[in-house]
């Protein structure tokens, strides 16, 4: 686990989609800048046949004024708090 700051911790470990919410904090792997999850788009397939590595997700920072940022789900880390 990497250290963000004091209040937060990096997982190592895969993204599943079934796992992630709205407003969950996120970051690209091997980046450290915090982003937000504003939504989320998985086949309901990729849900029911445990294929939870798949799908793709929109995110967000304070004070973007351009469009969301999307990447698959295998692209980023969630962010937990301490």
């Amino acid at each position: 686990m990497n250290n963000m700051d004091d209040n937060t911790l990096i997982t190592t470990s895969v993204v599943n989609v079934s796992e992630l919410r709205i407003g969950d904090k996120v970051c690209f792997k091997g980046h450290e800048e915090p982003l937000f999850v504003v939504g989320i788009f998985a086949a309901p397939e990729a849900v029911c046949e445990s294929k939870d590595h798949t799908g793709t997700v929109y995110m967000d920072f304070p004070g973007n004024p351009g469009d969301v940022i999307e990447a698959e789900i295998d692209e980023i880390l969630k962010i937990l708090d301490k």
